[in-house]
């Protein structure tokens, strides 16, 4: 994916992770990892002051970003793109916010997107086998990454 990614905005394969391709309009943050956020930074989560506040239906802190969004994922991590590869590839976005997590932080807070898990599975025995090999299960029944 990420090569993908790079090739169709004419980039080379390692500036793919400049962009943040189906992560939607947040800022992209500076040297994320291909696996989460960048040092210094943890996930940012619904519940947590730059999370969606009570007024809206959340239990967060309700400070926006300087684009007006709240972190509004329970894990921090979403699935961005599915049905990748031979079908059975995804990628995820990381909600990303500066620690330790204040307002002013949460005023900046922005996101990462992982490369294509699975992209070269084409059964469900390959998708459970790449879920062990990177030791991540990611279930839309839980909305966040869990350790295998």
């Amino acid at each position: 994916m990420a090569s993908l990614a790079a090739l169709a905005v004419g980039e080379n394969p390692a500036a793919a992770y400049t962009y943040s391709p189906g992560c939607g309009p947040t800022p992209h943050c500076g040297g994320c990892a291909t696996d989460g956020c960048p040092g210094g930074y943890e996930l940012c989560l619904e519940k947590s002051l730059c999370g969606t506040p009570p007024k809206a239906g959340g239990d967060g802190g309700g400070h926006a970003n300087s684009h007006g969004y709240w972190c509004e994922w329970p894990g921090g991590i979403w699935e961005s793109a599915h049905n990748l590869g031979h079908g059975n590839g995804y990628t995820l976005c990381y909600d990303c916010v500066r620690t330790p997590v204040n307002s002013t932080h949460c005023n900046s807070w922005c996101v990462c997107s992982s490369a294509c898990f699975c992209c070269n599975c084409t059964t469900m025995a390959d998708v459970r086998a790449e879920q062990k090999r990177t030791g991540l299960y990611y279930s839309a029944s839980t909305k966040r990454g869990v350790n295998l």
